[in-house]
């Protein structure tokens, strides 16, 4: 469950940011609340958490705070409805794509959600620019960055964390390392570092290089 809190500390923001948590589920006590360490860090900022089922925790949670925004839908490459993979059971996986490891599983639950792109959540929203994007959807990642295309052709998104291994990303999702970093590289995104799954894609210009 452990996804890489550090790799926003490796970026300079000139101004609050704008964080999108893609995959902000901490219904489990295992799961690292990347919402909240951004609030601690930065104070001020504005956090998008998306996440279409076990929401519950991050509502109860963030209500109050006027800096986090809950979207109870996925994001992918188009918008419209799709099946989604989740399980009875306090576990914070979840997934657009039915895993082979979910094979094993007696408490899958397939339940049909909504989903946008992030280019029409933002033109939905009026948001102009996002400051550091992290995906972390089991499988999703790369459908997400296709429906972010306009956004990233324009320059504004600075900073992506994105997740990425075989068993996830190759063999459910079908997408491979060089096509997402192709995707990325095309918009001027370069991986700088990284930490177990967990890579940081960003540009020159937002680190002050």
């Amino acid at each position: 469950y452990i996804m890489s809190l550090n790799l926003i500390h490796q970026v300079n923001f000139t101004k609050n940011p704008v964080i999108f948590d893609v995959g902000c589920t901490i219904c489990h006590p295992d799961l690292e609340d990347f919402t909240g360490h951004c609030l601690n860090i930065f104070g001020e900022c504005k956090v998008y958490g998306f996440e279409p089922i076990k929401w519950q925790s991050y509502e109860e949670k963030y209500k109050n705070d006027s800096r986090v925004t809950l979207i109870k839908e996925v994001l992918s490459d188009t918008s419209g409805e799709f099946p989604f993979y989740t399980f009875t059971s306090e576990t914070g996986i979840s997934s657009m794509f039915n895993r082979e490891v979910f094979s094993t599983c007696h408490d899958l639950v397939e339940t049909k959600v909504d989903s946008n792109t992030i280019d029409g959540f933002c033109k939905k929203i009026n948001i102009h620019e996002i400051d550091y994007l992290k995906i972390d959807t089991e499988g999703s990642e790369y459908k997400i960055l296709i429906g972010a295309q306009e956004m990233l052709n324009d320059r504004k998104i600075k900073n992506v964390q994105v997740e990425f291994n075989e068993s996830c990303s190759v063999k459910d999702a079908g997408f491979t390392w060089n096509e997402l970093e192709g995707l990325l590289n095309k918009f001027g995104l370069f991986c700088v570092t990284k930490n177990h799954d967990d890579y940081l894609f960003t540009m020159k210009e937002s680190n002050n290089e």
